[in-house]
């Protein structure tokens, strides 16, 4: 019997994928049995064996967003002998913050904060009673806001389905030390579960530290495979596969142990059972100096183009005379090829009157491995960065703060992002002052932004137009209406368009990006690949 034979035959097709709905509270499966083959309705076969991804709608599940415990020292840090160079933090604060947003007719669903094992920590919101024929609602979205939280380790905003549908949740964590070897400013929007989300920026180099930390919120243990590349290429680590973490469990794993002395590490995390998120904890001691501490959040998957934006210069030109070993002090981007074939990569970068002149526009990356172009020759202003490439590639963005090699620097990464939606949600971290960029490489658009404040309410909209080629910033007020901002519903209309917060601490260089995350009915559908 021949293989197509096979897979017609109901009595012996035996094809189930199993798929992962990010931002859902568990695993969504989806078993596509042999009638639905026999029917024609599997994706045609690509080459290999395997077939072409389809979109697959699953039901809707509740929203999670996960956060990552607060920055902490590594075990056997110790207390230090001179007070003056102790190792932790007397300042160290760090806040939780989140938001669940109703329906159109301001109806809330169930939302929550809980522990990764499922224990529930604060309530948030009930659900609003079922709408019934002719109800008219109320007149406009609401939201229930947690407007300032302690969190005492990983925790999670879970917002349930309402008249089975997704809800928009989301949250952000936010940290800020003013002494200690992890001094310095770093904020991470809370993530959704999944099943594969490639990190690029850690460094392993002296003086460097970088913690991937593994999340696994669901009620289904997980096993996490992880994929490490290098400037010269893919590096085969034991103990670097095969991962267990049980459900409600984390683990973390200290990256120079199975990749040293690298400068920019990309790291491909997959899993199977339960959907996981992954963070690094990156900071950097020059000696007795802090040089920052930030969360490298996930990337963008492989594409043959990529769209940063948050890329905020200040103090450019002086960072780039530091000297030796403030090489991470500098603006960067980092490009990484998963593949087996070389990327000729085109770099523009856009600013508020248009694409800037760069020192140098393309970079060869040699496959399987990551590459860094710094970004010193910008003038200060802030940017968003356009690639493309005959293959597939995964990019991130290092912006810095401090010119003094004598006092505290900080750095954030700033990950690749998706074209904005009709509706997203994007949390504001506490403390500090905020920028909203938005970036639109190549066609006109026009994004809408509501502020979401403390209160519950989501108040008038504002508005902005980008030319093509243009990045904008808009500055986040402390409050609006007598309450604080802890969030923006964004809209966008006419070409791709991006977002992403710049924020930064009111006094010293500390500084971090929160993208917008995914959430909502884009979570509604998912890519499944068949193979054999």
């Amino acid at each position: 019997m021949t293989e197509q034979q096979n897979v017609k035959d109901p009595r012996r097709a035996r094809v189930v994928a199993k798929a992962v709905a990010s931002g859902t509270a568990g695993v969504a499966s989806i078993a596509l049995v042999a009638a639905a083959a026999a029917l024609g309705t599997l994706a045609p076969r690509a080459a290999g064996g395997t077939l072409q991804a389809s979109s697959v709608a699953v039901p809707a599940g509740d929203t999670l967003s996960v956060c990552p415990a607060p920055p902490r020292l590594l075990a056997g840090s110790g207390d230090g002998t001179d007070a003056q160079f102790r190792p932790e933090s007397s300042t160290a604060v760090s806040v939780f913050r989140g938001m669940t947003l109703s329906d159109p007719n301001g109806r809330l669903s169930e939302s929550k904060v809980r522990g990764l094992d499922g224990q529930t920590l604060q309530g948030v919101s009930k659900a609003s009673p079922a709408a019934k024929d002719g109800d008219p609602g109320l007149p406009d979205q609401k939201a229930a806001v947690v407007a300032a939280r302690t969190p005492q380790g990983s925790e999670v905003l879970q917002s349930g389905t309402l008249d089975g549908q997704v809800s928009d949740g989301t949250a952000v964590l936010s940290y800020r030390a003013d002494d200690g070897d992890l001094q310095g400013y770093a904020a991470s929007g809370c993530l959704a579960p999944s099943s594969d989300q490639w990190l690029l920026g850690s460094s392993t180099t002296v003086g460097r530290t970088a913690v991937l930390n593994l999340s696994n919120p669901s009620t289904t243990a997980a096993t996490v495979n992880l994929e490490l590349f290098g400037d010269k290429g893919q590096i085969k680590a034991p103990g670097s596969r095969g991962l267990s973490i049980g459900a409600g469990q984390s683990r973390s794993l200290v990256l120079a142990g199975l990749a040293p002395e690298q400068a920019a590490l990309a790291v491909h995390v997959t899993s199977t059972g339960g959907p996981v998120t992954a963070t690094v904890q990156q900071s950097v001691l020059r000696g007795l100096t802090p040089g920052g501490v930030d969360f490298i959040a996930p990337t963008g998957q492989p594409g043959t183009s990529q769209v940063i934006t948050g890329v905020s210069l200040s103090g450019n030109a002086a960072a780039a005379r530091l000297g030796s070993g403030f090489d991470d002090a500098v603006p960067t981007l980092a490009v990484a090829v998963p593949g087996a074939q070389d990327a000729v990569v085109q770099v523009k970068v856009f600013g508020k009157n248009g694409q800037q002149a760069m020192d140098r526009g393309v970079l060869t990356v040699p496959a399987g491995t990551v590459a860094q172009l710094p970004l010193s020759g910008l003038p200060d202003g802030s940017y968003t960065v356009s690639l493309s490439s005959d293959v597939s590639v995964v990019a991130s963005a290092r912006i810095a703060r401090g010119t003094d090699a004598k006092k505290p620097t900080d750095f954030a990464w700033t990950s690749s992002a998706t074209a904005l939606d009709t509706s997203q949600l994007l949390p504001v971290p506490a403390g500090g002052a905020s920028t909203l960029q938005f970036g639109s490489p190549t066609a006109r658009a026009e994004i809408s932004y509501r502020p979401i404040t403390a209160d519950g309410a989501v108040q008038a909209a504002k508005s902005v137009t980008l030319a093509a080629g243009t990045s904008v910033t808009a500055a986040v007020p402390a409050k609006v209406g007598g309450a604080d901002v802890v969030g923006y519903l964004l809209s966008a209309s006419g070409g791709p368009a991006y977002a992403s917060l710049v924020q930064e601490e009111d006094k010293g260089n500390g500084v971090s990006v929160v993208g917008v995350p995914r959430t909502g009915a884009s979570l509604d559908k998912l890519p499944v690949r068949l193979g054999h």
